[in-house]
């Protein structure tokens, strides 16, 4: 039961791990392009990648 715990953190964590990155790339590219509809958009697409994400875990 330990061992499912500690993949069921080491999930979430290496998730949160890959939005941050993908975010920080994210911010970094729309500074080049000042385009804020595409940010509402990768916004959006990050919330639903960690539903799933979270969703697939159970």
């Amino acid at each position: 039961m330990k061992e499912e715990e500690w993949k069921k953190k080491e999930l979430i964590g290496a998730v949160l791990y890959a939005i941050a990155f993908y975010g920080l790339i994210v911010h970094r590219s729309l500074q080049l392009s000042r385009g804020s509809l595409s940010f509402f958009f990768v916004i959006l697409f990050l919330f639903w990648l960690l539903i799933f994400a979270l969703q697939c875990n159970y």
